[in-house]
């Protein structure tokens, strides 16, 4: 519990990389959406695909400092695991579209 709270550093590198994949991978599922769904409701998919985007960022925050708020090391705990949950489903994607190339 403490060695989270001591490797910040390492977290925020974490972090990092994880910001770094999803702007990468981005572009990608932007055009692979394009391409992929029709024409007529492509705008509606890509505003609700933004919606969930624009919303998950607050929803997160709000759901962590409220956990914080209770217990730090459990906040801490949530917030390390839904990264690396996220930084597994944004590597597969990456690696399905390597081999769809």
């Amino acid at each position: 519990m403490v060695i989270l709270i001591k490797s910040v550093f390492l977290v925020l590198v974490i972090l990092f990389l994880l910001g770094f994949l999803i702007g990468t991978i981005s572009p990608k599922m932007t055009q692979w959406l394009v391409s992929s769904v029709d024409q007529n409701i492509l705008a509606s998919s890509m505003g609700a695909l933004n919606t969930i985007l624009v919303v998950s960022a607050p929803m997160m925050t709000a759901i962590i400092t409220t956990f914080a708020s209770i217990n730090l090391n459990l906040s801490l705990y949530i917030l390390l695991g839904v990264s690396l949950i996220i930084l597994v489903v944004v590597s597969k994607v990456a690696l399905t579209q390597r081999t769809v190339s």
